[in-house]
């Protein structure tokens, strides 16, 4: 690759900051291939996106679910964001499929397994929280860091969760 191409500009999409951005893994479509992206943003709005034909899908309603961070499942199909509660949306219409309660004051960031199977939070107490997404219930929870938790990520193989934090470590969580 020499040169990056000019980048798509969705203009006049986002009423506050931009929190977080997921692509959809999904190819479900063999004859139009639509790649979708969402966001969430300070408001605690989510708004997917066909950004192949660069428009709006659906803004899920903000009453009902309120995200300041996104990530969609392997398959596509879901859209899993959260702020104190996680929210788990259809990606097809952005319809609620189920919200459940974690314990965190504020999630800071989550993340689906590779196979789908867990959700893994972190969050502003710097505990990191993994649910399954078979029951919506807790499997885990690790205190290691001692701030808020930035960011984190499943291993390719999803034996191991990187996560770093506010306390200036980055830990390697063995699943």
């Amino acid at each position: 690759m020499d040169k990056l191409e000019e980048p798509m500009l969705i203009k006049g999409e986002q009423n506050l900051a931009v929190t977080s951005i997921a692509f959809s893994n999904d190819t479900r479509s063999t004859f139009v291939l639509t790649v979708e992206m969402a966001t969430a943003n300070m408001d605690n709005g989510v708004k997917l996106y066909d950004i192949a034909n660069s428009f709006t899908l659906c803004l899920v309603d903000s009453n009902t679910v309120k995200a300041n961070k996104v990530d969609f499942s392997p398959s596509g199909y879901e859209l899993v964001c959260g702020t104190t509660s996680i929210c788990v949306i259809s990606s097809e219409d952005g319809k609620l499929i189920k919200e459940f309660a974690t314990d965190s004051r504020f999630i800071t960031s989550l993340k689906y397994s590779p196979n789908g199977s867990l959700i893994a939070v972190g969050n502003v107490d710097g505990a990191l929280l993994l649910y399954k997404t078979d029951s919506y219930t807790r499997a885990a929870k690790t205190e290691d860091h001692g701030l808020l938790v930035r960011d984190l990520v499943f291993s390719p193989d999803g034996k191991d969760i990187l996560s770093v934090s506010d306390d200036m470590h980055i830990n390697i969580t063995d699943l």
